[in-house]
């Protein structure tokens, strides 16, 4: 693989990164959940379900009790 493309699919994973950092947790935008994460997706916390589906349930838990989770720019991806 030549390091061009290399870059160029770093690129594009890094995109994916952002823009779920800004729709899911910026926005809240949990309606795109499903285009992140898999049926058989499992999220780090133990309290989160499986799938996107689980993964937003969690999310909205947290909404819920008043939590909301936002990242800045500081980010390094």
């Amino acid at each position: 693989m030549s390091s061009s493309k290399g870059n160029s699919q770093e690129e594009k994973n890094k995109n994916i990164i952002r823009s779920y950092i800004d729709e899911i947790f910026n926005k809240h935008n949990l309606s795109l959940i499903e285009r992140y994460f898999g049926d058989e997706s499992v999220e780090g916390s133990p309290q989160a379900g499986k799938g996107g589906e689980g993964f937003g349930q969690f999310l909205t838990d947290f909404s819920l009790l008043g939590v909301r989770m936002q990242t800045t720019s500081w980010i390094k991806v």
